[in-house]
C-alpha cells in the first residue's frame, strides 16, 4: 500500500509529547504490517493529500484541518478528541479514561489504552498496582519512591528509553495522570498520584474510585491497544469493517 494512512499530530506548548509518542508508534506499528503511513505536524497539509484513504486526528481536541473536511474523500478517524473533531469523523476512537465516561465507556478506552511496546511486552501486573493520592510535596520527603515524574520536564530529563527502563525496574513510582500512570499500572507499581491542575485533581479521584470499583478493569487493561487500533485501520482500508 503506499501513502494510505495520514496521522495529524502536534506536540509542545498545550499539546505536550504524549500525542506525538503515541502518533509515531502508530506509525510504526503499521508500516510493520505493510501499511504506508505518514506522520503530519500541524496543519500544512501536503500536496498529495488525495492519495491517502484514512486520515487520523491525534491533537488533542482540534478539529480537522479544512481542506480535508472540505473534500471529504477520506475516511475520518479522531483519538481522544472531546471538540469539534469529535463531530467530524466517521469513527472515534478512546484510548483514554475521560471523568465523562459511563462505565462501559471507560472499560473500553482501557481496552484501547496505547502503550509503549517496551511496556506492553512486559506480564501485565494490574491486579498488583497500588494508586496512593498524595501531594508532591509528599513525594518529594519520601525516599523510598524509586522514581517521580515532574510536570513540565521531559521524562525527568532522561530519554525515553532509559525512563522506560528505570520504570521497569522500580516498585514505587510519583507521577500526575497521564501517559506515566497507565504505564506504572499496568506494570503493576505502587503509584503516588499528585495533581498538577485541578482538572488532573478530578480525573485521578475519578479514576481511582472507579479502578477501586470495578475490579474487571484490571483483567480489561491487557496493554494491546496498539494493535488492536492498527487491526481495526487495516480493516477500514481493506473494506473488511
Amino acid at each position: 500500500m503506499n501513502n494510505k494512512v495520514l496521522i495529524i499530530t502536534n506536540k509542545g506548548e498545550n499539546y505536550g509529547t504524549g500525542h506525538f509518542n503515541r502518533s509515531n508508534l502508530l506509525k510504526r506499528h503499521l508500516e510493520k504490517m505493510n501499511i504506508a503511513c505518514d506522520l503530519l505536524m500541524g496543519k500544512n497539509i501536503p500536496k498529495e493529500i488525495a492519495s491517502y484513504q484514512l486520515v487520523l486526528l491525534d491533537s488533542r481536541d482540534d478539529e480537522f484541518p479544512i481542506e480535508i473536511i472540505e473534500k471529504k474523500n477520506y475516511y475520518l478517524m479522531a483519538m481522544d478528541n472531546r471538540g469539534t473533531g469529535r463531530k467530524q469523523c466517521d469513527l472515534i476512537w478512546d484510548t483514554l479514561p475521560h471523568i465523562n465516561m459511563n462505565d462501559d465507556e471507560l472499560k473500553t478506552s482501557l481496552k484501547n489504552c496505547i502503550l509503549d511496546p517496551v511496556i506492553y511486552e512486559c506480564t501485565p501486573m494490574t491486579t498488583k498496582s497500588k494508586i496512593i493520592r498524595t501531594l508532591i510535596e509528599n513525594i518529594e520527603s519520601n525516599s523510598e519512591i524509586d522514581l517521580i515524574q515532574y510536570a513540565q520536564k521531559e521524562r525527568i530529563e532522561l530519554s525515553k528509553e532509559l525512563f522506560h527502563i528505570k520504570l521497569i525496574k522500580s516498585n514505587k513510582i510519583g507521577t500526575y495522570f497521564g501517559q506515566t500512570f497507565f504505564e506504572a499500572l499496568y506494570l503493576g507499581k505502587e503509584i503516588y498520584l499528585y495533581d498538577i491542575s485541578e482538572y488532573h485533581k478530578q480525573l485521578s479521584d475519578w479514576f481511582t474510585a472507579k479502578w477501586n470499583e470495578l475490579p474487571d478493569l484490571h483483567d480489561i487493561f491487557d496493554g494491546q491497544g496498539l494493535h488492536r487500533l492498527a487491526i481495526l485501520i487495516r480493516s477500514i482500508l481493506t473494506g473488511t469493517l
